[in-house]
């Protein structure tokens, strides 16, 4: 469906995929590409981007595709009230995937840790049961951080994603090629000690999933913040009548109340020397 650009010079996306704030640079490097493009701002906390163009050489639509060709995704922005109401809900789901991906990672890095540093198993024993607990560790745990880095890689640039990913993928490939010359007989017997890779790239993953999980949960809060201070704004008619009345009553005079108070007599005398009455 085609996004309806609307006869405005400013327009706001949704974005989504953005980890850091490299991410957003990229975003906001991406959209004042834009023909016809004036200004652009990307707010990492709100994943949002506001962005000031002439809608009669671009559209909204050709932000959307500049900001997809990035890796990232983007929508129009809904209305105001939505955006209220949606502000809470987003942070918590994103703080409850994070949650559940540290858990996972604790309870299997907890016994990844106990084979690696106190287990007196055989060599190919252990071997085998650090792949059984890093593998899917790393495949839930470490997923997001796969992703981010192939699709920023596949656009031809690099962020935090990448850095983690290349960490904690070299780890774990280390681990699992001496595992293979572990079961095919051609490892020597400080195979068990150099098994610590698995137990590297899992700690790395949990660690850094504990902090987007605290991250998360402070944007949350930043979030509800935000969303109160939107709350205290008058509705927009309202404001206006407000502003008429107050337009009104500085032509009557000083002797008159604005905005919402009861009009009265002023105490004080009215200028050039005439009393109210």
């Amino acid at each position: 469906m085609a996004i309806d650009s609307q006869q405005s010079d400013h327009v706001v996306l949704d974005i989504e995929g953005m980890r850091c704030a490299g991410c957003a640079a990229n975003v906001e490097s991406a959209l004042k590409g834009v023909p016809g493009v004036t200004a652009a701002r990307v707010n990492l906390l709100m994943r949002r981007a506001s962005v000031a163009i002439d809608l009669r050489r671009a559209s909204a639509e050709d932000l959307v595709a500049a900001v997809k060709r990035r890796g990232y995704s983007a929508t129009l922005a809904a209305e105001d009230d939505d955006l209220r109401a949606g502000f809470r809900e987003r942070e918590m789901e994103e703080a409850a995937a994070w949650r559940n991906r540290l858990a996972v990672g604790f309870v299997l890095l907890v016994p990844l840790l106990w084979l690696t540093y106190f287990s007196d198993l055989s060599p190919l024993l252990l071997l085998t049961w650090q792949v059984v607990l890093a593998t899917p560790l790393q495949v839930y745990v470490g997923g997001p951080y796969f992703a981010g880095a192939w699709r920023s890689l596949r656009h031809g640039g690099t962020n935090m994603d990448t850095l983690v990913a290349l960490g904690t993928g070299a780890a774990y490939l280390a681990g699992l090629t001496l595992w293979v010359r572990q079961v095919l007989g051609s490892a020597g017997s400080h195979a068990a000690m150099e098994g610590m890779y698995f137990a590297d790239a899992a700690m790395i993953l949990t660690f850094i999933t504990l902090g987007k999980f605290l991250e998360a949960k402070s944007k949350g809060r930043a979030s509800e913040a935000i969303r109160k201070l939107l709350d205290l704004a008058p509705p927009e008619r309202a404001h206006a009548c407000c502003v008429r009345r107050a337009r009104r009553s500085l032509r009557a005079g000083p002797d008159r109340a604005v905005c919402g108070w009861r009009r009265k007599r002023a105490p004080w005398p009215s200028p050039r020397g005439i009393s109210p009455g």
